[in-house]
């Protein structure tokens, strides 16, 4: 239900940008867009039924039948965190209108604004 689905970011506060992301087999595709220009990164992931603390190349593809929990990502901007360069959000909700995740912050990591954030699949 995840995978091969473009997910738009729902209620971005204004903040004059949207974010669709892209779940492939082990590849995350998220485009930010603002204005008229558009970035584009590709991450690796993988599906894990239990928390991990650090990124696991050897998980990614590596499909497997049962019911998920988190998403773990590969950091992109790895001069962030070194020597952990992983991002893990919890699934709180999947069904076919909408994606809800939280970010899970690092140990000793402080964020001001840890809400859940939802998506919903665009339509084609």
């Amino acid at each position: 239900m995840l995978i091969n689905i473009d997910w738009k970011l729902q209620d971005v506060s204004n903040n004059g940008y949207s974010m669709i992301e892209r779940f492939n087999e082990g590849e995350l595709t998220t485009k930010f867009i603002q204005g008229y220009d558009t970035t584009v990164s590709i991450t690796s992931y993988y599906l894990s039924d239990t928390l991990v603390k650090i990124f696991n190349p050897r998980e990614v593809r590596a499909l497997r039948r049962g019911e998920y929990k988190y998403i773990v990502v590969e950091d992109g901007e790895k001069s962030r965190e070194p020597k952990n360069p992983t991002l893990i959000y919890e699934i709180l909700n999947l069904n076919s209108d909408s994606l809800e995740i939280q970010y899970i912050p690092r140990y000793g990591e402080i964020i001001r604004e840890g809400r859940p954030v939802t998506y919903k699949p665009l339509k084609k």
